[in-house]
């Protein structure tokens, strides 16, 4: 069919749009949380919360007097630098620290919701994609045209769960292991945020457009497929 990449440029192209806004509206979900979590450790930090409460050499020293009865200083306990309490030079809570007590990385990441929001956006794309596919071989084979059933457009849709889900699980996959990084540098909560989103710049600008290609004719082929279905009997080809 010399007119086929023609005829789905279009499907491909709305899926590929609504593919960037799902990346656009998840980088906004993920950030969020992320932004959540540092702030909210961040506010127990300031309230003196009991698992990085910073300790001076003086509140060591402190401790210490007394204890041989003449009130004299005795050697204070040696402090750990900064760095080795989760804390910056400054003694400021460096993003590591901060997520220890907010929780693990899997909390910035809701698996079954955002596979619901994925497939959600290229549901109606699927349901015109199955009509074009079926009507394409009615013609080819003179067949007049039918409506395919709604059933058939949910029974497709469950057969793409495992794709669409994989989709999530590799940009999922790429953000956690960008963040492990950073955290493991020590990296800011700004430079944090730059890794998610050049996560998400990356699937706008790559993965969106083979993963439409790709659904489009899955979908097409999909179609094709549920319209041969009434010719097959004693009638119909073998």
């Amino acid at each position: 069919m010399p007119d086929y990449p023609a005829n789905i440029a279009g499907s491909v192209r709305a899926k590929k749009g609504k593919l960037s806004k799902f990346f656009f509206e998840q980088r906004n979900r993920v950030l969020g949380k992320l932004a959540s979590a540092l702030k909210v450790t961040g506010a127990a930090e300031g309230a003196g919360g009991q698992s990085f409460k910073l300790q001076t050499p003086s509140t060591r020293e402190t401790e210490k007097l007394g204890e041989d009865g003449r009130g004299a200083r005795s050697h204070p306990t040696p402090v750990p630098p900064p760095h080795a309490m989760g804390r910056g030079p400054g003694g400021e809570a460096k993003p590591s620290a901060l997520m220890r007590v907010s929780g693990s990385l899997d909390e910035l990441w809701d698996a079954a919701s955002e596979d619901a929001e994925l497939e959600n956006k290229l549901k109606a794309g699927f349901n015109a994609d199955l009509e074009f596919g079926a009507a394409e071989l009615w013609k080819e084979t003179g067949l007049a045209e039918m409506k395919l059933p709604p059933s058939e457009a949910l029974d497709f849709l469950q057969t793409r769960k495992e794709a669409l889900s994989r989709v999530n699980a590799t940009t999922w996959a790429a953000i956690k292991s960008g963040l492990a990084d950073g955290w493991h540098k020590g990296q800011t909560p700004e430079q944090l945020a730059d890794r998610v989103k050049g996560v998400f710049q990356e699937a706008s600008e790559s993965r969106a457009e083979a993963i439409a290609v790709a659904e489009t004719n899955i979908a097409i082929n999909a179609g094709r497929g549920i319209a041969k279905r009434p010719m097959k009997g004693p009638k119909g080809p073998k």
